[in-house]
């Protein structure tokens, strides 16, 4: 493998890895402010929202890959000089 291929493997997987993050945050929190008013126990609120985590991560995989390697290819244009 090449040295600019591990480079890239490795700075994609870093910026996908925090743009998946991120984006699973956010919905999170929007998913938590919906629950807030409905009419539980906060502590089952917050057990549902760390439940529903993963298939959060899973919808949003794909686009966090996306905007990862958008994030590392527009860096690296900005590096090569023409």
């Amino acid at each position: 493998m090449l040295l600019i291929d591990k480079y890239l493997t490795k700075e994609i997987s870093k910026s996908s890895t925090l743009s998946l993050i991120s984006l699973t945050l956010i919905f999170s929190l929007f998913n938590f402010l919906d629950e807030i008013n409905k009419p539980y126990l906060l502590e089952k609120k917050i057990e549902y929202i760390l439940y529903s985590i993963p298939s959060f991560a899973h919808m949003i995989s794909i686009l966090g890959v996306l905007i990862g390697a958008i994030v590392v290819l527009g860096k690296l244009s900005e590096i090569v000089k023409y």
